[in-house]
């Protein structure tokens, strides 16, 4: 790979790698909601189960953010629009305001990359996106995973 112009970087030990959970099974609890996060160098990666009904009385957020709906179909609500999304469809949510919430009417799932920053104060984020949150705030822990339920 050296000869192709690739840098290596060396192995990484296996206790200090990050592991996602490639699928999640679907929340049929109406109205919970699931979030994992991990720390990815200057984002937050985020793995989000949504129960049916999940995510209608959630608050406005102002963090900007990149998805993808790994499964079932959701809804944006901008405050001033909407947007419908499905399974395999990506989405950027712009920083705001005007703020946007993620809505469910049905079990869905998606996995979305905030930057660090977007966390900044004085912006408004959703109840069940605190743990990233706190998970962005410079710490030294290891292995950094917070989990939040709603629901």
């Amino acid at each position: 790979f050296v000869a192709q112009g690739f840098e290596i970087l060396g192995p990484t030990p296996i206790a200090e790698a990050t592991v996602i959970p490639a699928s999640m099974e679907p929340l049929l609890d109406p109205n919970q909601l699931d979030a994992r996060t991990w720390l990815m160098s200057s984002f937050v990666l985020t793995q989000t189960r949504f129960g049916p009904g999940s995510g209608y009385t959630s608050n406005w957020c102002d963090a900007a953010h990149w998805g993808l709906v790994t499964a079932g179909r959701l809804a944006i609500e901008w405050e001033h629009d909407i947007e419908i999304l499905a399974a395999g469809d990506v989405y950027f949510c712009a920083g705001g305001p005007p703020g946007h919430r993620l809505e469910a009417a049905d079990p869905a799932s998606t996995i979305d990359l905030t930057p660090i920053d977007a966390f900044a104060t004085g912006r408004r984020v959703a109840l069940w996106r605190r743990p990233s949150f706190e998970l962005a705030r410079p710490a030294g822990v290891k292995d950094p995973v917070a989990i939040a339920g709603l629901g």
